[in-house]
């Protein structure tokens, strides 16, 4: 379900609970499209989010500490000039829309007592956080949209306030409950805030001779906000346990709480998401381009690929210089180097000498030998790339922090990929400590180490494995290094579950047929020239195994395991 009219009455019924009369102690914007009130109230510290984030439009109190930028947005620094100290005496719900209005009572350069409303309007990509005064005239938005972004309603400094248009739909509070609708998609479509599984819901009620709207309202101030799985398998929400949705819910204590931990990890995601955008622009486009250079360098050493016969045209003319002469375009020789001895017809250019046409085969052949050798060194080195570049594809999609992330960048500009930002050269001035592999344990309580980057893989490989313990990796695909720790009687099982979390942790995650290579680390070999985390094994064993999270969800992490 949307975040609905439905569920922001539920988090308004809290807020009006638990923030009126809170002293507004600061204001923070940690993202372009988020604010937090650091509050002070009756019972304590309280941090209250709004955001407006497109795919995550919500209010809610919140006790994720979130990192703030060094210098203020333009948009923050307003809003501390203008309601930092001031009270909150209010909180309403006009028209029962996904409009929250917060009413702070504040004081003016001239010490007088004065009102200011933070309009917060969760509405998808029309989501805004604004700021007026009593009579609605805009002091500043989160987001300005002016004529050019919309023709229907604009938002920037010192024009009134207008509520978003919403054609014929009403406030259901307003609803004389004796009107009969009977339609889930008609209570969406008649009244404000209502979602079609609200409406659904209100439809039920009516069908079942209850009050809808007052049935609503109420079961929202008395029961707890749940999540639940919904029909499409994705996590949902509801303000309370709706009776038209079998489920398994989960009741959470408050709307702030559920919502705290519904959008942790999504934001967690979205944020690294949008700091990994860039980098993987930047190695698309190197994979792209290196892919391309492959396709050339095949093209040319197919072009050379007969090189030989010039050797063999030159040899043939030398044996048979005696009956060469100028002005001839070709001669037919005895062609000793073929099983048969038969005959060949060698081409001749007729202004030249014999000795001209000879040493014009020769040159030819020397060019196509030197260029052949250039041409396979670089084919070489651009496979090597390719190998990198995937690896590193694989790697920042599996990134799970910013430091990860961080550690990534750090190799590419030292690499020569990236130019380091300002940010960058501060980050290795600090030094910061480096992320550490992925330890499980196996059923049978054997470790199995797992890469998340190449410079892991690297250290992994060629600093903490043992030569006897064993090395796996998915078969020529992107993937991570893993190390399973050798001892004696190592059990065939405890293979298969190290070979199952190499297949999980690469490129071909989800899949239930990959293979995987394994073998003693001694026989796993760093090339010379390569990038980290670039080896080369003999010796090896291939099982195919199942690599989706069903696969691994018996393996235990290590710090999970005590």
């Amino acid at each position: 379900m949307p975040f609905d009219g439905a569920f922001l009455h539920s988090v308004l019924t809290e807020l009006n609970d638990t923030i009126l009369g809170a002293r507004i102690e600061k204001v923070l914007q940690p993202d372009r499209d988020e604010v937090i009130l650091q509050l002070h109230t009756k019972s304590g510290s309280a941090r209250l989010l709004l955001s407006a984030n497109p795919s995550a439009p919500r209010l809610h109190l919140t006790d994720v500490a979130r990192k703030n930028p060094d210098v203020p947005p333009t948009f923050c620094m307003l809003l501390r000039k203008h309601i930092t100290s001031g009270r909150i005496i209010e909180v309403r719900q006009p028209d029962f829309d996904r409009i929250a209005e917060i009413v702070i009572q504040t004081k003016n350069d001239l010490q007088d007592i004065t009102e200011k409303i933070l309009i917060i309007e969760m509405m998808g990509k029309y989501s805004n956080i604004i700021l007026t005064d009593s009579d609605y005239k805009i002091f500043d938005c989160i987001r300005r949209v002016d004529e050019q972004m919309s023709s229907v309603r604009e938002l920037f400094p010192g024009i009134k306030y207008e509520k978003p248009p919403q054609s014929s739909k009403v406030d259901p509070r307003g609803f004389d409950e004796n009107t009969p609708l009977y339609d889930g998609q008609v209570y969406a479509d008649k009244f404000c805030g209502i979602s079609f599984p609200t409406g659904q819901e209100l439809a039920f009620y009516e069908k079942n001779s209850q009050t809808p709207i007052s049935l609503l309202l109420e079961r929202i101030s008395s029961q707890k906000p749940v999540t639940y799985t919904n029909a499409k398998g994705k996590p949902d929400m509801l303000p309370y346990r709706y009776d038209t949705i079998e489920s398994d819910f989960k009741e959470w204590e408050s709307p702030s709480e559920l919502l705290d931990s519904f959008f942790a990890i999504r934001d967690a995601k979205n944020r690294l998401s949008q700091y990994t955008t860039n980098v993987t622009k930047l190695l698309r486009n190197d994979l792209s381009r290196a892919e391309k250079k492959k396709a050339l360098l095949e093209k040319e050493l197919d072009d050379v690929k007969d090189n030989d016969l010039n050797r063999i045209y030159g040899d043939l003319l030398t044996a048979n210089l005696y009956q060469l002469s100028k002005g001839m375009d070709k001669i037919t020789v005895m062609n000793y180097y073929s099983d048969d001895c038969g005959d060949i017809t060698i081409p001749l250019r007729s202004e030249m000498t014999p000795s001209e046409n000879i040493k014009r085969y020769f040159k030819r052949y020397t060019k196509g030998k030197n260029a052949l050798n250039q041409i396979n060194k670089q084919l070489e080195e651009t496979v090597f790339e390719i190998d990198y570049l995937s690896n590193q594809l694989y790697s920042i999609g599996a990134c799970n922090t910013q430091e990860e992330i961080d550690e990534m960048i750090a190799e590419l500009v030292k690499l020569g990929y990236m130019k380091p930002s300002s940010k960058q050269k501060k980050k290795n001035e600090k030094n910061p400590q480096q992320s550490s592999p992925f330890e499980y344990v196996t059923t049978a309580g054997r470790s199995v180490l797992v890469g998340r980057n190449s410079r892991q893989n690297e250290q992994l490989t060629h600093r903490m494995a043992k030569d006897d313990d064993v090395w796996l990796h998915a078969k020529n695909i992107a993937g991570s290094h893993v190390i399973l720790r050798n001892g004696a009687d190592l059990p065939e099982e405890c293979i298969i579950e190290a070979a199952r979390l190499a297949a999980f942790h690469s490129s071909a995650s989800g899949a239930t047929r990959v293979a995987v290579d394994y073998c003693h680390k001694k026989n796993v070999h760093k090339v010379n020239g390569a990038k980290p985390g670039y080896v080369i094994y003999d010796n090896y064993y291939t099982v195919v195994v199942d690599g989706t999270p069903e696969s691994v969800a018996n393996i235990k992490r290590a710090d999970d395991a005590n």
